[in-house]
């Protein structure tokens, strides 16, 4: 599965658009997506066995599906449900597995994933203003584990994190004026990366 990921993905990405996006580009990537997804979370092998034998299988698969997403400008990911709720549920799932593979992409990916949890946490669907809470909490709770731990991880993160300084402080902001200003049908998912974000960034808070 792999190896067909990442060699379709190396021909898709240096793909021209000539009229139709979704059919032409998206609708691949939605499939690669997908695919990315069931293999992830269908419990087919132990992934960790991986890394113990350094096989770059897993990692590569990873990278290359993450970077055909983000070569979609946000605001079509977003005006496309099929290929936003399938780059969601691979974003939930990776931010919960997979944090300390996700944490070595450069820092320009890094931050676009952030940015996009950012655009998901006000998506007006619920199931995927719901994903980005619960992959937002995944990585908050891991910046603060691995703090404690002073960890290569930590120090990785700090360095992505230091390039938008207001970026986790900003999304901070979004959720508390989300849960207390408008009705919203997930207020749990909502409330759910708060204390995180509020423990590790609490000067912001007071502010």
């Amino acid at each position: 599965t792999s190896k067909i990921l990442v060699t379709y993905g190396d021909r898709t990405s240096r793909l021209a658009v000539y009229q139709d996006a979704y059919k032409e580009k998206y609708r691949g990537i939605c499939a690669c997506l997908a695919t990315l997804s069931r293999s992830l979370n269908g419990n087919y092998c132990n992934f960790g066995v991986f890394q113990l034998y350094n096989d770059p299988a897993l990692v590569d698969a990873l990278h290359v599906c993450i970077t055909l997403a983000l070569s979609i400008p946000l605001n079509d990911l977003m005006s496309y449900p099929k290929v936003c709720k399938a780059y969601f549920h691979v974003l939930q799932t990776l931010f919960h597995k997979y944090m300390n593979i996700v944490v070595m992409f450069d820092t320009n990916m890094f931050l676009q994933l952030l940015q996009s949890i950012e655009e998901g946490i006000q998506s007006i669907d619920t199931s995927i203003s719901s994903q980005s809470c619960v992959a937002l909490d995944h990585v908050v709770t891991f910046f603060w584990k691995e703090s404690l731990k002073g960890s290569e991880y930590f120090q990785k993160m700090q360095a992505h994190l230091s390039m938008q300084p207001d970026l986790m402080p900003r999304m901070l902001a979004v959720l508390l004026n989300m849960i207390l200003y408008e009705e919203s049908n997930n207020q749990w998912s909502l409330s759910r990366p708060l204390l995180n974000l509020i423990v590790t960034y609490t000067e912001d808070f007071d502010r």
